[in-house]
């Protein structure tokens, strides 16, 4: 039995050091690394693109090690000529760093992305790219696009300047068998006396002109009927409450005035009466004669 464990043991010490080599042995076929300051934020756009090699077993998990503080924006793969969103772990702080871990498991291109800070002093822009040797790279590679109105840009290393098909600026430096442990460091200085955007975020316009037949568009002539249909029951409401609110008014108040009734002395003044006994003269109003009393008669 004790045999029969001491083999177990040194099966897994032998096997222990075979492990931390062939995950040393994972490196790097190509690193591009591309730089954007003031694209279509005030800071500079990281933008990391890696393949393994050919040969590589695969699947792998790859850490890179990213500034403190900068969230990842995008993790892809290249697929059929396009991106694609693929899982990864991360960002987690790491010291003064962060770390970002995602597993290879295609032999193809592999894509993400942050923005980092730039350093400002009137002027004056600068920052900074340090590739701390996480793996052996055979060919490293990093590019620098230049703001339209930046001048007078320099790199640390050297940078050597072409304009692009684009039309703008871009300052490369391309650096081969790097190793495992190696660093490589980068430095880049500018001046741009305004805080235009290389892109700024365009306003959102129509994919195609827009006229009368566009679909979904809301025309004033097609609305028309409706409206005049509208202000057309509108005035007819109108007309019904005035007529009832104030012909009503106007109809009470009449019946009024001819409900009412003249008094006797209204009816009588100025009519002359006469005593149909003693021929006395009475006065308008008068019911009996004021010298015999007798009963005037009513007017037929």
């Amino acid at each position: 039995m004790r045999k029969w464990l001491s083999i177990f043991i040194l099966g897994v010490l032998l096997a222990i050091p075979s492990l931390a080599v062939a995950q040393s042995a994972v490196h790097l076929a190509t690193l591009d690394v591309k730089f954007w300051p003031e694209y279509d934020k005030p800071g500079v756009l990281v933008i990391y693109d890696f393949q393994l090699p050919a040969d590589a077993t695969l699947p792998v998990s790859v850490t890179f090690r990213i500034p403190a503080g900068v969230t990842v924006n995008a993790v892809a793969a290249l697929e059929n000529g396009g991106l694609f969103e693929v899982p990864y772990d991360g960002p987690t702080a790491a010291g003064d760093a962060q770390t970002l871990t995602l597993t290879v498991d295609k032999q193809t291109s592999y894509h993400f992305e942050y923005y980092a800070p730039i350093h400002k002093s009137g002027d004056k822009r600068q920052f900074s790219f340090v590739w701390a040797g996480e793996y052996a790279v055979d060919k490293l590679s990093v590019s620098v696009q230049q703001p339209p109105s930046a001048t007078s840009l320099v790199g640390t290393p050297a940078l050597k300047a072409a304009v692009e098909t684009d039309g703008l600026t871009y300052h490369t430096a391309q650096v081969d068998g790097l190793k495992a442990g190696e660093p490589f460091n980068l430095n880049v200085e500018y001046n741009k006396s305004t805080d235009v955007l290389t892109a700024p975020t365009p306003s959102v316009q129509p994919a195609y002109p827009l006229d009368q037949n566009t679909t979904g568009r809301v025309s004033l002539g097609n609305y028309a009927p409706y409206l005049v249909g509208g202000l057309g029951i509108l005035l007819v409401a109108g007309g019904l409450g005035y007529y009832f609110l104030w012909g009503r008014r106007e109809s009470s108040q009449s019946s009024r005035r001819r409900r009412r009734v003249p008094s006797s002395q209204e009816s009588g003044a100025g009519a002359d009466v006469y005593c149909p006994q003693c021929g006395q003269r009475g006065r308008g109003g008068d019911r009996f004669c004021r010298v015999c009393g007798t009963r005037f008669r009513p007017e037929s």
